[in-house]
This record gives structure tokens, sequence and C-alpha cells, in this order.
């Protein structure tokens, strides 16, 4: 069998913009239904530096910072994968906004001790 090789390059076109569609995702979850939101997030001191150095999401900004806690803003879908990376930061994370994560991370937390009584 003969082989011939081209010079012409081949390059798939999307209807979609990949990086638009992935822009306000915290993973690979993007919801098409969805707005995303604003969410603000406390942390201590210590994790927030942390944080600081390593985002967690290129929407992350700075909103308030002192000897005490790090409070930071991003605008991104809330995932089911996001809200276990809340959960990941225990006692050093208070969510601040909006109150349907802060709430729904709440039940999480107490349903986790519940298994502990």
């Amino acid at each position: 069998a003969n082989i011939d090789i081209s010079k012409t390059k081949f390059r798939e076109t999307y209807s979609y913009k990949l990086k638009e569609l992935f822009t306000h995702s915290f993973g690979i979850i993007s919801l098409d239904n969805e707005k995303p939101q604003t969410v603000r997030l406390q942390f201590n001191y210590e994790q927030g530096q942390y944080v600081k150095t390593y985002p967690l999401h290129a929407s992350q900004r700075i909103i308030e910072e002192n000897n005490k806690v790090v409070i930071v803003e991003l605008v991104l879908f809330i995932t089911y994968d996001f809200i276990r990376e809340l959960l990941s930061y225990g006692a050093e994370l208070l969510v601040l906004s909006p109150a349907k994560l802060r709430n729904e991370v709440k039940k999480q937390l107490l349903n986790t001790l519940k298994k502990y009584k």
C-alpha cells in the first residue's frame, strides 16, 4: 500500500468557542442553561495566602484582606465539583454568598457531623 504524505493540514471547526464555553466553569462541567454566579468566600489568613497564590478560578479577585481573613470573589457556575472543592477547606472557609451555596455547604457539613454522633 502506498501512503501519500501531504502538507495539507486538517483542523476541525466548531460552531462554538471552547474557551468561552468553559470561561465560567470551575472544572470540566459547563452549564448551558444557567448563568454564572458571583461567589464570595472568606478564608482564614493562612489558607487565604495559599488561595491568593493558587487561585480557585481565573475570575478570582481579592475583596478584603487583613491579618485574620482573606475574602475573595469569583464569578462561575456553581457545580458539584466546585462544592466538593469548597468542602475540602473545612473550617478554614466560610461561604459568604450566594445564600443558596452557603446553605448547601452548611447542609453538607451538618450531614457529615451527624455521622459522627
